[in-house]
């Protein structure tokens, strides 16, 4: 931490931006520091293996999607998750980009909103986001998704989605079904929205 704080004061960065990467680091490491990557190239691929299950088995058990995967499949998946930490008002996924990744929740809350900022969903500890980028080749992000408060997810991607997911037919087909039907709420609460938006301008234009 101290390499931190020197670290911020040669960037002469400004406080409030001081004061989220200070409860990044508290929140990712909750004051136990070590180097992973030094640590993790030293074991064993099955040893690693075991004890990334191991330290994913909340996730899974919290996520009925990954908590259902055949043993086999889910041994496969679980090492190719990358644990993220976002803090609150953090912009995880950006409508109108390309996306390469979805996202499981450990803890922690967001919320989904339309490109012109109307809110459609908050999701919590199990939820997941992002899958429509996976399942639609080509395909932009449709809404935004922010942090509400200190949430840790899990990013799986692309690559490693087709390598095992798409192997498992029933899954697959539960997927698009989600990814389809939060695309079309997305879509018309979007459309209601830029309605309105467009009448309250045209209304201020009038009162004008």
């Amino acid at each position: 931490m101290n390499q931190v704080r020197q670290y911020m004061r040669h960037k002469q960065l400004p406080l409030p931006m001081q004061r989220r990467l200070l409860d990044y680091y508290e929140y990712r490491f909750r004051e136990t520091y070590f180097r992973e990557n030094t640590i993790f190239p030293t074991i064993s691929e099955r040893l690693r293996k075991d004890m990334n299950t191991y330290i994913c088995m909340n996730l899974i058990k919290c996520v009925p999607i990954l908590k259902d995967l055949p043993p086999l499949v889910r041994a496969n998946i679980v090492p190719c998750l990358r644990p993220e930490v976002f803090l609150p008002n953090d912009i995880i996924i950006k409508a109108g980009t390309m996306g390469d990744c979805m996202y499981f929740i450990y803890s922690g809350t967001v919320a989904v909103y339309t490109p012109t900022g109307k809110e459609v969903c908050h999701l919590q500890d199990g939820g997941y986001f992002g899958e429509m980028s996976l399942i639609a080749k080509d395909s932009k992000r449709i809404a935004n998704v922010v942090a509400i408060e200190t949430t840790e997810v899990y990013r799986l991607e692309r690559k490693h989605f087709n390598g095992y997911l798409k192997t498992l037919p029933e899954l697959y087909k539960k997927l698009e079904r989600v990814a389809e039907s939060r695309r079309e709420n997305t879509l018309v609460m979007e459309e209601i929205h830029r309605k309105h938006i467009l009448e309250k301008t045209m209304r201020m234009i009038d009162d004008r």
